[in-house]
């Protein structure tokens, strides 16, 4: 795929992003973000992604697409470059594609490091590892396309986690059987779709938790839990303590 091209490196970055809601109608240069902190929605045509901690995501030039950071804080590494030929800059992807390859996420951190200039810049090195990670992406690009068809049920438990969803319902509006909603669920996210709606309720939770005055009484009804005792046992599953130690512990 990559004979007879070369890399023209423009930006190298590990930033929390200054925009958590921003839409890019076309992409003038391509991009690799591999996310350390934080968790993205992305929206394009045709689908859509969650990207959390440790995935990464290509961002090709000419695409379209809208995401927002679905966390209060996020730290990513971040290159900005184009591949070319004798014609100018290639157009790898017609849409954002992500990948869940820690490999990935090890090259990138290396790859800001090195670009940055921080210790010496091995320019054939770089060069090599930005075409290893070129390489895993579009090794996945195949599978992606089959993980976009949740894309509508994660859409709608993002927007409506605090809501009696089934799940027979989250499968209906991606025009599948549950049996292949879960397994696709699974594939992509490491959870079943009712896991995943857990997963939401229990981040939002640590959120209010932490920047909120609302009571853990007040939490839990907002979330939709059917009363404070079910809710503090489904927290203390996922972070090892109760809402209350959780906000004493991380507010001291």
């Amino acid at each position: 795929m990559f004979e007879k091209t070369y890399l023209d490196f423009k930006t190298f970055l590990k930033h929390d992003l200054k925009y958590k809601r921003w839409t890019v109608k076309v992409r003038t240069v391509s991009s690799i973000m591999t996310v350390e902190k934080g968790t993205f929605l992305y929206e394009f045509e045709g689908g859509g992604f969650e990207l959390k901690e440790g995935e990464s995501v290509f961002l090709p030039i000419g695409s379209s697409y809208s995401y927002k950071l679905t966390t209060k804080e996020c730290l990513c590494h971040q290159i900005m470059f184009n591949i070319c030929d004798e014609n100018g800059a290639l157009r790898l992807a017609d849409r954002p594609v992500k990948t869940a390859n820690s490999r990935v996420a090890e090259l990138m951190k290396e790859i800001v490091r090195q670009g940055s200039g921080f210790g010496s810049v091995n320019q054939f090195k770089l060069t090599a590892d930005v075409y290893s990670v070129l390489s895993l992406f579009f090794e996945r690009v195949r599978d992606s396309r089959e993980g976009l068809k949740i894309y509508p049920a994660l859409k709608m438990l993002e927007e409506h986690y605090n809501e009696q969803l089934s799940a027979d319902r989250l499968a209906e509006v991606c025009a599948l059987s549950q049996s292949q909603l879960r397994r696709l669920f699974q594939k992509e996210t490491g959870m079943s779709p009712m896991e995943y709606k857990t997963h939401l309720r229990i981040k939002k939770a640590a959120d209010m938790l932490l920047y909120s005055q609302a009571t853990v009484a007040e939490i839990s009804q907002s979330l939709g839990f059917n009363n404070p005792f079910v809710f503090s046992r489904v927290f203390k599953q996922f972070k090892g303590v109760s809402p209350s130690e959780y906000r004493n512990q991380e507010t001291v």
